[in-house]
């Protein structure tokens, strides 16, 4: 490499922003450093249940531990300044959330924050209006503690995610007062990634395959059904790189299935543009 390269290189890392979305089920983070980085979605994701094993509405320490190991992986090397998280559903709930973020900001001294659930699903409708366009839409955000609906003119927050479902659940109890949809359905979610990437015949994730793409609720309710056949091994295997996923799939599927008909929709559109893409907007970062 010669030097005039070498700067460019250099000079292109100091520019880069960094954008942590703290969610129940998983961290990402999004680095970007000019309008093509950030339309090309260049975001790692890793499973970490923060919703997970709450010890009387305390956050386990060690599903802390395992996401502060993360979050310095993810950040290394980044200038303090140009690193900004938000936290969602599980940290936003816990009793100790706030304490949490404290630690963070004082150990990594970078910017974060815990956001609402109601501006949660305005950073997600913002996103995917990359997608979307002017017309109107509605959104449904997936997460692992939260699910966030959207319209033009409504927003609403679910206390019910991927991470908290169990068997016997009625979700009648959480998911109360549904708005009527508006505009074609688009849906967020690292769930969602999965079904669309299953209904297509892939176990690995491709963003250009996906980003965009038509899912039926009959294809979420086969693969739904397909799966729960399964022992854990064979659902593992058959998940691919999705694997991490092997608990929370099915569970994904029952409340899409379940939100689907209380909606009267037989079909949503994938967005791989989400809140993070919304947050980063919302802050003037690109």
């Amino acid at each position: 490499m010669i030097e005039g390269e070498k700067s460019r290189e250099i000079l292109t890392f100091i520019f880069m922003k960094v954008v942590i979305d703290m969610g129940s089920q998983s961290l990402r983070s999004f680095t970007f450093s000019s309008k093509k980085d950030f339309l090309e979605g260049k975001i790692r994701s890793e499973i970490c249940p923060l919703a997970k094993d709450l010890e009387g509405g305390f956050l386990k320490e060690s599903r802390k531990e395992e996401a502060l190991i993360l979050l310095e992986d993810f950040i290394k090397g980044f200038a303090a300044e140009d690193v900004h998280l938000y936290a969602t559903s599980a940290i936003r709930e816990a009793k100790d959330g706030q304490a949490f973020i404290d630690e963070i900001k004082e150990r990594f001294k970078i910017q974060a924050k815990i956001i609402s659930g109601e501006e949660e699903a305005n950073l997600g409708y913002e996103g995917v209006k990359l997608l979307a366009g002017t017309s109107p839409f509605s959104l449904l955000d997936l997460g692992g503690g939260s699910t966030e609906i959207v319209t033009p003119h409504i927003k609403k927050s679910y206390p019910m995610g991927v991470v908290r479902y169990f068997e016997k659940i009625d979700l009648g109890e959480y998911y109360r007062n549904l708005p009527q949809i508006q505009g074609k359905l688009y849906a967020i979610g690292g769930s969602l990634s999965v079904f669309v990437s299953l209904s297509l015949g892939s176990r690995t994730y491709n963003r250009e395959r996906i980003h965009g793409k038509t899912i039926k609720r009959s294809q979420i309710k086969e693969i739904t059904n397909n799966l729960a056949k399964m022992s854990i091994e064979e659902r593992k295997s058959h998940l691919g790189t999705f694997s991490k996923r092997v608990y929370t799939i099915i569970p994904a599927g029952i409340i899409l299935d379940y939100l689907l008909e209380k909606l009267d929709q037989k079909e949503l559109i994938y967005s791989d543009f989400t809140a993070i893409e919304g947050y980063a907007l919302s802050r003037k970062l690109i």
